[in-house]
């Protein structure tokens, strides 16, 4: 624009407006500069270029899980994490989310997924719900990761949290089902382990059998003819099979 200035007027003011947009820029800079002066007389323009900073105060904040380990168990189906954006909420943010695994595997215990969590100017929480699969077996707790990474919109990541400030982790720890781990149970109890000796041979054991006719050195002073011959012919066989990992209990 232009500003003109009449006889014996010493200043002049004017507007800028600033556009709030509750999106996280930072601090932004912009340049006014006064050019192309006109008078009369000689005029002398100093100070021709004036600075202008516009403080963002929309404070994005920091979010991370509300807490750092999850329970559940195979009969809940599925595991929901709350995340909390805290210390600021009036921009517009986002971070993404996806599963990683430990002992639990994806598909066979849980089903992952990944997407992105959206913050809009004042929400404060967003949750993640994971289905976890019922198997119906016994097996051990297991458990999985959930990561919080690529913020954006000047939102961080707690520094005091799993991940620091590069990525937030929670773990989900997956409980063997109570039902079944009862019925088991109670089917072990049924079962009467006295009764059921399994024999365990040792190599020795296994080669002393295939070296004497029939068996062993009793056995073999009562041999006739005929078991000799059998005997003589199978030995090479015996001791070849006498190599076999012997069974264990």
């Amino acid at each position: 624009g232009t500003l003109r200035f009449g006889k014996m007027e010493a200043s002049k003011t004017f507007t800028v407006s600033i556009v709030d947009n509750n999106t996280y820029d930072g601090d932004l800079d912009f340049y006014v500069v006064l050019t192309n002066t006109n008078c009369v007389l000689p005029v002398k323009v100093t100070n021709a270029q004036a600075t202008i900073t516009i403080v963002d105060d929309d404070d994005p904040g920091i979010v991370a899980f509300n807490q750092d380990t999850y329970f559940c168990r195979e009969s809940d189906k599925e595991v929901t994490l709350k995340v909390k954006r805290t210390k600021g909420c009036s921009a517009l943010v986002s971070c993404k989310y996806n599963c990683e695994d430990g002992t639990a595997k994806n598909g066979h215990d849980y089903h992952g997924v990944e997407g992105v969590l959206e913050f809009q100017p004042g929400e404060q929480e967003q949750t993640i719900v994971i289905p976890i699969v019922d198997d119906q077996e016994y097996e051990k707790d297991e458990y999985f990761r959930v990561l919080l990474t690529d913020p954006m919109g000047g939102v961080k990541f707690d520094e005091l949290t799993d991940g620091g400030g590069e990525c937030c982790i929670a773990i989900v720890k997956i409980f063997s089902d109570d039902v079944v781990r009862t019925n088991v149970d109670k089917l072990l109890s049924m079962i009467n382990t006295d009764a059921m000796q399994i024999t365990s041979t040792t190599y020795k054991e296994q080669f002393v059998s295939a070296w004497y006719c029939r068996g062993s050195k009793e056995e073999q002073a009562e041999a006739n003819w005929f078991d000799w011959v059998l005997h003589i012919l199978s030995l090479p066989f015996k001791l070849i099979f006498a190599l076999c990992p012997p069974p264990h209990v």
